[in-house]
């Protein structure tokens, strides 16, 4: 397995500092085997991950993968959004009430737009391709933006994995509050896998 780490996205990502999610965008060498293929690249995402924070941590994440398990979701599941704004920002874009959220989602996992649309510390600014910051709440076109580029033949041939969270100290501080989330989806179309976690508290 490798990383794609030239892949387009990776510059694309970088608009949006305030996220608190971590992608990993990755190629296997040999053939696709189900679950245990996306196994084999969350793990290997989580390599990845964790040297790209060690720098910051000191330390490097630990992880037990014989208590990793996943349950198999759509990719409607992991791409919803909701039908219906429930906030105005002061930039007049739209985001979402958290205490709407934590309603709609009693019993789940944080969704992923949540994760993209709500980090812990809010969202301050855009970076734009020529290096210009702009105040700018990320929005509902940013989130489908970013997703187009990750997937970019649609949702048809994407297979989605949900994965626990208690097998890494690296979703230790979403546990305290804001959430911890972890997604495998490969692109048949592509054969690549786009690997999702987010972890983090206020």
């Amino acid at each position: 397995m490798y990383e794609l780490i030239t892949d387009r996205f990776y510059k694309e990502i970088e608009a949006y500092p305030d996220l608190v999610i971590d992608y990993c965008l990755i190629k296997d060498n040999q053939p696709y085997r189900g679950e245990a293929s996306h196994k084999k690249a969350v793990l290997f995402a989580m390599e990845q991950i964790s040297q790209r924070w060690q720098a910051i941590r000191g330390v490097p994440w630990y992880w037990e993968s014989e208590i990793l398990f996943a349950k198999r979701i759509s990719a409607d599941e992991l791409l919803w959004l909701p039908d219906k704004p429930y906030k105005q920002t002061k930039y007049g874009v739209t985001s979402y009430n958290k205490e709407i959220i934590k309603q709609e989602s009693a019993g789940q996992r944080l969704p992923y737009w949540y994760a993209f649309l709500e980090p812990p510390h809010g969202t301050q600014f855009k970076i734009l391709p020529d290096g210009r910051k702009i105040e700018h709440e990320y929005t509902i076109e940013d989130f489908q933006g970013v997703n187009q580029i990750l997937f970019p033949n649609g949702t048809k041939d994407l297979t989605v994995l949900e994965w626990n969270t208690d097998w890494s100290d690296y979703f230790n501080e979403g546990h305290e509050w804001w959430g911890a989330v972890c997604w495998s989806v490969y692109d048949h179309s592509l054969e690549r896998f786009v690997i999702i976690m987010a972890s983090a508290t206020d």
